[in-house]
């Protein structure tokens, strides 16, 4: 997944550039959005968009054969930005030009690893509970994991 892990890299180094600058337009949206209806109809807006243009990234490393072809592309998105946002955003730590790569490369292992997999259940429907996929490790084993 080595061409799609820089193409997410270039993606997350996009995303802290937008939640750095000085004045950030979407630091500011997400402020007004937790007072403002309409706000939060623009923030929700702005990031379907922005996740739905990348989502290229992850269908052509589908295409390539480097991911399984169930992989939910917005939840693979949704997990490479979340460092992201838990940095900059709710903790307010200066950028760190390193995290982009390092965030692309944890949601690259994770969705290789089968992560963010959906398998089809044998009804033929996509069973979302089975989302850990190769990794094997489902939702209701997280609580397992940790305690160990």
């Amino acid at each position: 997944m080595g061409r799609a892990r820089t193409h997410s890299a270039h993606f997350l180094h996009e995303i802290q550039h937008a939640l750095t600058e000085q004045p950030s337009i979407a630091v500011a949206l997400i402020a007004v959005s937790f007072r403002s209806e309409a706000a939060a109809r623009a923030l929700r807006r702005l990031w379907e968009s922005r996740y739905s243009q990348s989502e290229i990234i992850v269908r052509r490393a589908i295409e390539r054969g480097e991911l399984s072809a169930h992989t939910d592309a917005r939840a693979l998105l949704v997990a490479a930005t979340a460092p992201l946002y838990q940095e900059l955003v709710l903790l307010r730590t200066p950028p760190d030009p390193g995290l982009p790569g390092r965030a692309a490369l944890a949601a690259a292992s994770a969705a290789r690893a089968g992560a963010f997999v959906n398998r089809p259940s044998s009804a033929g429907e996509v069973d979302a509970q089975g989302g850990a996929g190769r990794a094997g490790v489902q939702a209701d084993q997280f609580g397992e994991l940790v305690d160990e």
